[in-house]
């Protein structure tokens, strides 16, 4: 990964699992509990590495510091990807979990006066879950958009908490879109972000910050139509994987 933020001494810290959610047949959620006396400081929307003996899996922090010391993660099963496998299998059966971190660029820019709008593309929300909930922290009367993007409602596994947020923060406005709805009463938009972006952007083209989040070629094709639309590259926040 580039434009990587490293703390001046990367951390290895010790978590246990706390718990562990099956929130679909293809997402999985897990919380873990830093040990006592270990210091993981980290911004919303960085990553960190979960090790084992023979690998590491960089995943994205979903949750923001809190007094707890709980990380959450968001992790997809693949039953046909060995290394998935073996990433359930360390969540499983290991009482001691080693994290490195924290790592990433993609966090809030807290001095910025602009608009932030927030893009996830599928299982990108796992980033921008922590950003967008920090960003309603700081400042809940400001207005801010959340465009999440999905093939079906099977992948919108957060609806009912972005919805419910929306009705905390009337400023929050959550824009769901799916590309192949199942169901003929969906209540979203039907496209892709490309197709529904420019229109939450509107007259904002200048005064707003969107952070984008995703697989590597969806978050390339958005940050191209974005500088093409005239949208500033300082406006834009995303990692490079």
């Amino acid at each position: 990964m580039k434009d990587v933020i490293r703390p001046a001494q990367v951390d290895c810290v010790q978590a246990s699992l706390v718990e562990r959610t099956a929130v679909n047949d293809s997402i999985v959620t897990v919380k873990m509990q830093l040990h006592a006396g270990d210091n993981f400081q980290y911004q919303p929307g960085q990553y960190a590495i979960l090790l084992n003996d023979q690998d590491s899996y960089p995943l994205s922090i979903a949750s923001i510091p809190n007094e707890e010391n709980i990380l959450e993660f968001h992790i997809k099963i693949d039953k046909l990807s060995f290394r998935n496998r073996q990433l359930h299998e360390l969540l499983t059966n290991r009482d001691k979990i080693s994290i490195q971190g924290p790592f990433g660029s993609c966090v809030l820019n807290v001095e910025s006066q602009r608009t932030p709008i927030f893009v996830a593309i599928g299982l990108g929300i796992s980033q921008i879950k922590g950003l967008l909930e920090y960003a309603l922290r700081l400042n809940g009367s400001g207005k801010c958009y959340l465009l999440w993007s999905a093939r079906s409602e099977h992948g919108l596994y957060l609806d009912d908490y972005w919805r419910d947020l929306q009705s905390i923060h009337p400023n929050f406005e959550y824009v769901p879109v799916l590309s192949r709805p199942e169901t003929p009463d969906w209540w979203g938009q039907v496209g892709y972000v490309q197709d529904i972006l420019p229109d939450i952007i509107g007259h904002r083209v200048d005064s707003c910050d969107i952070y984008v989040a995703g697989g590597k070629q969806s978050v390339e094709s958005v940050v191209d139509m974005l500088l093409q639309s005239g949208v500033k590259a300082r406006q834009l926040h995303y990692d490079r994987w």
